[in-house]
């Protein structure tokens, strides 16, 4: 370790950035819109990852900003006259998918061309999968691999003498500009990681605004959003979260939860919560203490959790969930045909336990979501009906339907390749439509999966007013708003479809 500082030094002398000197710290979200804008995939983040590496170096350095050009949606002039008024030292980008990859890109040319001398960190999900691609840019000075608040936070410390370079989730140049490659890490004690320190941005304004228009809407404004445990030991083979936050689910407390929610309502008056992390209730032992602590502290919170695995469910649970305000809860059952589930996604379900967890859930009041995959690697016509009845039939309120992709470094990727239903040369993580399928099939093409699924979409969620009312309900708009989202999912559909006819 002592010869790579030493070569370190080296290199940032020889390079004219001097050590002892990242006293001004930027941490930016890009703004989607620049490369494109799409309701299915653009919106507001998370504040709290921002806030979080905030918190994990204001004790390392003078002054640390936040620019999160998204929820701003700031242009790229906008963005630019930020960085020169700042002038910082060194600039953290935080880019969440390869699909939008390419506003890091841009970031990074607009930071290096008003100075040269900023360091530049990438970090977030596409940095830990694609860490090479991230690198062949130069104008990337580090790429965090995995979850970056302690790799952060030590790079921070070495840049200013004070530490040593970390040893595992770095990704860097040596003195000869090779890229040296550092395994991926992740925290081992989540408890440990500082809770978001929201002074840095106008959090007010982000509890007043949802992230999105659709069903996973917050149920009350001002809201704010938690992630109880990172990572996920289920194994679904289309699932990229084993790759970016490890099989081991890595659980928070009760008690940190429990701290970070008091916190949430005592400083910013918090009326709902959304937890949105893959995993906030698969061990049933932690999930009562939450629940039981959420009744008896009398929080009074409004909740949602956009992802719930169904087998850790049971009834005690559900009426702990209604007691404590949960009004719905999103559950990932991926598809309606056992094959399917068993042997392409691998998912530990059993289809013909499904109907009764739903039932339970309405008997305490819950407001059910479920996700279903279609158009998979070796999934027939049929099989794919299957999903469309099996949504119909368990009677749930809401169902979302996704057209399958497939990532690398998934087993979904080596399944499409072992069944020929992609091109390895050809297929690719960018430009991705998430509306159409680029999987090959003898029993289907990407243009009847893609009418099947939206025109199901709208029959089965939409099939009477009292539905239609709910939804909207919980979607917090109102019919005539709801009729326009239906309407634009058609419309969007035929557009992409026929280019021509509607040029």
């Amino acid at each position: 370790m002592k010869n790579i500082n030493l070569d370190y030094e080296k290199v940032y002398l020889e390079n004219s950035v001097k050590l002892n000197n990242v006293k001004k710290v930027v941490l930016v979200y890009p703004n989607q819109r620049w490369f494109k804008e799409d309701m299915h995939t653009s919106w507001n983040l998370n504040p709290s990852t921002l806030c979080i590496l905030a918190a994990m170096i204001k004790d390392h350095v003078e002054e640390v900003k936040i620019i999160d050009a998204q929820f701003d949606n700031l242009t790229k002039e906008e963005f630019k006259e930020e960085i020169e008024k700042i002038n910082p030292d060194l600039v953290g980008i935080s880019v969440l998918t390869t699909e939008y990859s390419m506003i890091g890109d841009i970031a990074l040319d607009i930071i290096k061309d008003f100075n040269p001398s900023i360091i530049t960190v990438l970090g977030g999900v596409h940095s830990t999968l694609h860490y090479e691609d991230v690198m062949k840019n130069k104008k990337v000075d580090f790429c965090i691999r995995g979850e970056g608040e302690y790799v952060f936070q030590g790079l921070i410390k070495f840049l200013n003498s004070k530490g040593t370079l970390p040893s595992e989730g770095l990704i860097h140049r040596d003195k000869n500009q090779k890229v040296v490659i550092q395994e991926s890490t992740l925290v081992k004690d989540v408890d440990k990681v500082a809770i978001p320190d929201y002074s840095f941005i106008d959090f007010e304004r982000y509890t007043m605004t949802s992230p999105r228009e659709g069903i996973e809407a917050p149920p009350a404004l001002p809201f704010a959003r938690v992630q109880t445990s990172r990572g996920c030991p289920i194994g679904c083979t289309f699932c990229l979260v084993e790759s970016i936050s490890g099989k081991k689910l890595r659980k928070r407390s009760a008690e940190s939860i429990i701290e970070e929610l008091e916190y949430l309502v005592n400083t910013y008056n918090i009326k709902s919560v959304v937890f949105e992390d893959d995993n906030p209730f698969a061990d049933k032992v932690r999930t009562k203490r939450i629940l039981r602590a959420m009744i008896d502290k009398k929080l009074n919170l409004k909740w949602k959790a956009t992802a719930v695995f169904l087998p850790a469910m049971d009834e005690e649970i559900f009426d702990l969930m209604a007691q404590s305000g949960c009004i719905m809860l999103n559950i990932a059952i991926e598809s309606g045909n056992q094959r399917v589930l068993s042997e392409v996604i691998q998912k530990p379900l059993q289809l013909n336990t499904v109907a009764r967890k739903v039932e339970l859930a309405h008997k305490y009041g819950l407001f059910v979501v479920a996700n279903f995959i279609v158009g998979l690697p070796s999934e027939t016509w049929e099989e794919m009906r299957e999903t469309f009845k099996f949504a119909e039939e368990t009677k749930i309120d809401y169902v979302k339907f996704f057209i399958a992709n497939v990532f690398s470094g998934t087993k979904l990727y080596d399944y499409a390749m072992a069944h020929s239903a992609i091109d390895s040369e050809t297929y690719s993580e960018l430009n991705i439509n998430w509306r159409f399928s680029r999987i090959k099939s003898d029993y289907w093409d990407a243009e009847e999966v893609s009418i099947l699924r939206a025109y199901e979409w709208d029959r089965i969620n939409f099939a009477d007013k009292e539905k239609r009312i709910k939804t909207a309900k919980m979607m917090n708009i109102s019919l005539d708003e709801l009729d326009v989202i239906r309407r634009n999912t058609r419309k969007v559909l035929h557009k992409d479809l026929y280019p021509v006819m509607n040029a």
